[in-house]
């Protein structure tokens, strides 16, 4: 069977008495997403770590940038933030004008942690691993004032937003909200309360990173 929204059908979560789940009826052979790629508003849930292809040209920046980042990562952060770093990297690289011709590597470096520490919470103590701005800048011999400049570059030329499914840990991507949230017939709705085979449609077309249940098992 397929889904897909009727603006008069309300069905509600059968688990949250008074929560509205969907609005949808069921017909056959229909689909509800199209493929992330289809999408003018809606990017794919590509694992920025499997995306480190970088143009020949700009190859000796990145290596000198994550060089800088996997040290840091290896002795204040984890493989997570060092994954991310090599993907953010290699995806600044990729930019048509990729900012990273110009400045100092160590000043790249920074920024790219900076901006996946926002996206993943880590100046607050209450997660780990966890690091001030300030000694994030100590581990790089940068100034504050850099970080920021540099944070702000990035975050335009990647579109980063805070909770970005795209640069969350993957020890914390099911619990990111944005992760499951979907725009389907004009009603957003969270994908974790959806029927399977709504699920499995929208695996299937690149914008959640797995099945809930299949994870669970």
């Amino acid at each position: 069977m397929r889904y897909t929204l009727h603006p008069w059908c309300i069905i509600h979560d059968p688990d949250a008495p008074g929560c509205l789940c969907a609005v949808y009826h069921i017909q056959d052979s229909m689909r509800i997403f199209r493929y992330a790629s289809e999408y003018c508003s809606v990017r794919a849930m590509e694992t920025p770590a499997r995306a480190t292809s970088v143009p020949k040209p700009l190859l000796p920046v990145y290596e000198a940038i994550v060089s800088l980042t996997d040290a840091v990562c290896d002795e204040h952060l984890d493989s997570e933030y060092k994954a991310l770093s090599r993907g953010m990297a290699a995806a600044l690289c990729r930019k048509r004008q990729s900012p990273l011709g110009s400045g100092q590597p160590k000043s790249w470096a920074c920024g790219i942690i900076y901006v996946l520490g926002r996206v993943n919470f880590l100046d607050d103590p209450s997660f780990l691993p966890h690091m001030k701005t300030t000694e994030l800048a100590a581990a790089f011999g940068v100034s504050e004032a850099t970080i920021h400049a540099k944070a702000r570059v990035i975050e335009k030329a990647l579109d980063v937003n805070a909770l970005d499914p795209r640069w969350t840990a993957p020890s914390r991507i099911e619990h990111n909200p944005l992760t499951w949230m979907a725009e389907v017939g004009g009603f957003i709705v969270d994908l974790r309360v959806m029927p399977r085979d709504v699920q499995e449609q929208a695996f299937d077309a690149g914008l959640i990173p797995f099945i809930p249940a299949d994870w669970k098992a």
